[in-house]
């Protein structure tokens, strides 16, 4: 809508006619045009002369304001106004300057006009005042004063550009354009039957008159000032518009005085250069919309009054839409997002004087392709400035059609129609002829009356073509997922064959698209979702592409009606499906939804592989509404290590080769935790990597200060942190193991193994194959022969040596391993498996497994085995026992005795070997051993040593514990008191502390309970 006020003077100074009325008078002009009398321009004598004002309301977006003033006087003449009147000026105004404040549409003026000028969707859409404002802004100062404006902006650069680019398309347009298509005069109501057909008609506002011919008590010459002076047949419609937009525009802004900075200055340079009428500009922040539960009838009502008798009001302003606030990857506000995909569904294709300018936030470049892809008009995008660092007929058939269609709308077919034309033929899917000739005639328009704007129109022309394989494209590029990809390409081929048989009139195949990915976390699911969904956009088997993300904790709270109404033509993502087990009302109608939306909605299901296959089968109909199930595997050390140099190369860090082995070498560690494994653990490498990085460099400042190598360089130490290998020192696991007693073979096990590991780093830094080895072992020995103190430096050991990523120690017996139900022992297994990746699990006294009387621990042992095949990569287990029964156990079950692949016996210590555990335990507490109590501890390992059930170090330790008990009796029982004692004497072990220990035959079993009488 376009407002003006008219002054007028009269000779006469008696009373108006409408001075004498309640109601002023009113008059429509055919169909597009509203005047009437201004009620609060007072009439008062100024030279001789009375002024009034009439006030003028068009849906024109092109008014000659000369013809305007003609035909107003004539009105004046109808109106009986006297005197010899003369129009003193024309000025385009804002409603509010015009009619008064805008209150809504029910009062008297406002009413009228919507209903007289069929502009009710326009005034419903301002009755929104919190997101919804129209100004008019002031006109330009020259084009000197824009630029100056300009280059105050954010995105100065790109704004100045296109102010040069409307300044030298300024001289060229309007007679271009003239030459092109027939334009003729002004625009009358457009298309579908909303205005006048031929002459113009004038009527009052009780009785407007439509149609041909219809105008009444009407003088000759306002028809023929005001109207297109073009005769056309009823239901024809009127003579094209002279407008034309060549782009729109999207400007990257932060805030609504950001946005306003470029808009405003643009609107004011394309109303200067004669590109827009008008400076009226309509705003709707849709950031700012907001709907309470109570308004959903009023979003309903809003949404409709958003339609083509909408934007016709629009002709010659321009639209500025504020969204992207609260859109972001996994979510947005449903409600505002349908605003958005509706006007720009308006502005498809619209070149009849709308300027459409849409704001969003910068970075966004995932809304800006969105934004792209549903118009069909070239986009201008006003970017921040960049920080200063940086059918089945024959081609000839169709030619012939385009011939005629370009002829009929006064243009001339040349060699690019051609070209254009054989392009397309070469898509046997192509059947739209209309649409090649309106990409060619906006091309050609562009060319003769905007050359400055081609550079533009090829390059987005270019990216549409491009946009067709893009996403697979990014799919191939992903590391690893050899499986996935081939899956996904087998659904495009069943795709292209459908398509093919619907060319050749023949029925295509249906199928089910919704799927499961199944998987660890970190193997890719999310993105390769994500990416699908573009394919399916770029398919045309999707019409939005968005991918939704959910979680399947999230969906029970939810409405799932609506959560699958806002994703019409998009994917639903959710992860962690399997957490919906337990609530069975929601899987059933998530089952009823995909189904329901099949053709709509494509729906993921993402879990772990077991979690997922328990899903599937809580319900019979989850499995028949799923068409595909992808498995996603684990990545290779050797997959991890590309991923790595891809982040490292996104950032701008330089891996060098003595880095990229220290990388390798971890990620050959075997066993991650699932919340940190995969990719997931890779982006945590390489983060913790540039934090190590930054403090090294921070601590190790140069004198000549930090360079851009320096910076962006990281070391091995960088990487390895404090897992570098370990020496054999003190302080180290294997300096530990090397100080116990004995244990020659266990030692020179651990060294193998220890050699055989360097091996295969050396084969990894030359390119070569190293496959892990898995390490489970069984330890046979009796009681206190130090299988688990050994066990537990093992796990240490082996994350030193960059065996094993976390080095835990797991010890567990029966109680941890057998549940007290059916089913129940399975899930306890996999549990303690994977909360143990990355380290060791000691089973103590395996064979217990076996015993009792539910039989629950043959499910045990089959559930080990299990895991201990599936994470033999991640976890090491060691079975514990006597020898006897450790050999039996691997006997019970073939699959025991194959995993197990090293078994270590742990030999009863000699006498002299426990003398000299005796002495280090004593250490170790801070005692001292004399000769004697050296003397009586060898004396009470050899009695006991041949007993059955001799605990070896066990019995060394108790020992030990006595002596220290009755150490404190003696030193208590002395007549000095423990206060006057001297050091020495605290912390000394004489023989008669050992008075008490057994002696040879002494050592014998004694029963528990009660003995009869």
């Amino acid at each position: 809508m376009r407002y003006f006020t008219v002054n007028f003077t009269t000779d006469e100074g008696r009373r108006f006619p409408w001075d004498r009325v309640s109601h002023f008078p009113a008059k429509v002009l055919d169909g597009h045009t509203y005047v009437s009398p201004d009620e609060s321009f007072g009439s008062y004598n100024r030279d001789e002369r009375w002024p009034f004002r009439l006030q003028v309301a068009t849906r024109l977006g092109v008014v000659d304001e000369a013809a305007l003033k003609e035909t107003l006087l004539d009105l004046c003449v109808e109106w009986d106004v006297p005197g010899q009147i003369e129009c003193t000026g024309i000025r385009e105004e804002s409603f509010a300057s015009c009619f008064g404040t805008f209150t809504g549409v029910s009062t008297r003026r406002v009413a009228e006009i919507s209903r007289l000028l069929c502009a009710k969707e326009y005034f419903e859409v301002r009755q929104e005042p919190d997101f919804v404002e129209e100004e008019r802004l002031e006109a330009s100062l020259g084009f000197a004063s824009e630029m100056e404006l300009a280059r105050k902006a954010r995105c100065s650069n790109a704004l100045c550009e296109e102010l040069q680019r409307i300044e030298e398309s300024r001289s060229v347009a309007a007679g271009a354009l003239a030459g092109s298509e027939a334009f003729c005069g002004v625009a009358a109501a457009p298309a579908g039957g909303r205005g006048v057909g031929g002459a113009l008609a004038c009527a009052s506002a009780e009785t407007v008159a439509v149609g041909v011919g219809a105008s009444r008590d009407v003088p000759g010459g306002v028809a023929g000032a005001f109207a297109p002076a073009v005769a056309l047949g009823e239901g024809e419609g009127v003579a094209p518009s002279p407008l034309f937009t060549p782009a729109f525009y999207l400007v990257e802004a932060a805030g609504q005085r950001e946005s306003r900075a470029a808009t405003d200055v643009l609107v004011q340079a394309l109303n200067r250069c004669g590109r827009l009428p008008s400076t009226t500009v309509l705003f709707m922040d849709l950031d700012r919309m907001s709907w309470n539960s109570s308004s959903q009838r009023s979003f309903r009502w809003f949404c409709e009054c958003l339609n083509e008798g909408f934007m016709e009001t629009l002709a010659g302003n321009s639209l500025v839409v504020r969204y992207g606030a609260f859109d972001g990857r996994d979510g947005f506000e449903p409600r505002c997002y349908k605003v958005l995909t509706r006007l720009l569904e308006l502005a498809k294709g619209r070149e009849d004087g709308v300027q459409l300018f849409v704001s969003i936030p910068p970075g966004r470049d995932d809304l800006r392709q969105r934004i792209a892809n549903q118009l069909e008009v070239p986009l201008v995008e006003l970017r921040r400035n960049p920080s200063a660092a940086r059918g089945g007929a024959s081609a000839e058939a169709v030619w012939s059609q385009l011939e005629a269609l370009a002829r009929e709308k006064g243009l001339a077919p040349d060699r690019r129609l051609r070209e254009m034309l054989e392009q397309r033929c070469e898509d046997r899917s192509f059947d739209d002829v209309s649409q090649v000739f309106w990409e060619w005639r906006r091309e050609k328009l562009t060319r003769q009356g905007f050359l400055a704007y081609e550079p533009i129109a090829q390059d987005f022309r270019r990216r549409q073509q491009s946009k067709k394989g893009g996403a697979l494209e990014r799919l191939e590029a992903l590391v690893g997922l050899g499986p996935v990809k081939q899956q996904v390409r087998d659904l495009l081929a069943r795709d292209a064959m459908n398509a093919e048989l619907s060319r050749q009139g023949l029925p295509c195949v249906e199928f089910n698209r919704h799927m499961v990915f199944s998987g660890a976390p970190g193997t890719g699911k999310t993105e390769v979702a994500r990416i699908y969904a573009d394919i399916l956009k770029e398919q045309r088997v999707l019409s939005e592409g968005r991918l939704i993300a959910r979680a399947g904790t999230d969906l029970p709270g939810i409405d799932l009606d609506e959560l699958f109404e806002a994703a019409r033509g998009s994917m639903i993502f959710i992860d962690e499906a399997y957490a919906l087990l337990g609530f069975d009302g929601t899987i059933a109608r998530l089952i009823a939804l995909m189904e329901n939306y099949r053709d709509e909605v494509v729906v993921i299901l993402a879990g772990y592989r077991d979690h997922m296959e328990a899903l599937l089968r809580s319900n019979p109909g989850f499995r028949s509404r799923i068409g595909f199930h992808l498995d996603f595997p684990d990545y290779s050390p050797e997959e991890k290590l590309q991923i790595f140099q891809s982040m490292a190369h996104a950032k701008g860090i330089d891996v060098p080769p003595r880095t990229l082995e220290a990388v390798r070498d971890v990620l050959a560690r075997g066993g991650v935790r699932d919340d940190e494994g995969n990719a997931r653990f890779v982006r945590n490498l390489f983060e913790d990597a540039c934090g190590r990085q930054q403090v090294r460099l921070a601590n190790e400042r140069p004198a000549e200060g930090w360079t851009p190598q320096l910076l962006q360089t990281l070391e091995p130490q960088d990487v390895l942190g404090k897992a570098t290998p370990a020496v054999a020192g003190p302080a180290s696991a294997r300096g530990q193991l090397e100080e116990l007693i004995g244990l020659s073979e266990v030692k020179r096990l651990v060294n193998s193994q220890i050699d055989f590991m360097r091996a295969q780093k050396a084969r990894r830094d030359r390119g070569m194959a190293a496959p892990f080895l898995p390490l489970h072992m069984a330890f046979t020995g009796n009681p206190g022969t130090g299988k688990t103190e050994v066990a537990r430096l093992m796990g240490r050991i082996l994350k030193e040596e960059g065996v094993l990523s976390v080095g835990d120690f797991f010890e567990c017996g029966r109680q941890d391993l057998v549940g007290q139900a059916v089913g129940h022992t399975a899930p306890k297994v996999e549990a303690l498996f994977r909360k143990a990746k990355g380290s060791v699990i000691f089973i103590d006294e395996a064979y217990s497994l076996c015993e009792g009387y539910n039989g629950f621990g043959d499910e045990a042992v089959a559930a080990i085995i299990d895991q201990m095949e599936k994470l033999r990569h991640d976890v090491v287990v060691i079975l514990a026992g006597y020898p006897r029964e450790i050999e039996q156990l691997l006997a019970m079950n073939p699959g025991f005795k194959s995993r197990v692949r090293c078994r270590l016996d742990f030999p009863d210590y000699s006498p002299e070997e426990l003398c000299a555990i005796a002495r280090l335990m004593a250490r170790q507490r801070g005692f001292a051993l004399t000769a004697g109590a050296q003397a009586a501890v060898a004396r009470a390992v050899r009695g006991a040593g041949g007993e059955e059930g001799f605990g070896n170090a066990r019995f060394v330790r108790n020992l030990l514990d006595d002596a220290l008990v009755a150490q404190a009796v003696r030193l208590a029982a002395g007549d000095a008191g423990l206060d006057a004692l001297s050091d020495e004497a605290l912390t000394t072990l004489e023989a008669a502390d050992f008075a008490t220990a057994p002696t040879p035959g002494a050592i014998r079993r004694h029963p528990v309970g009660f003995r009869a009488a």
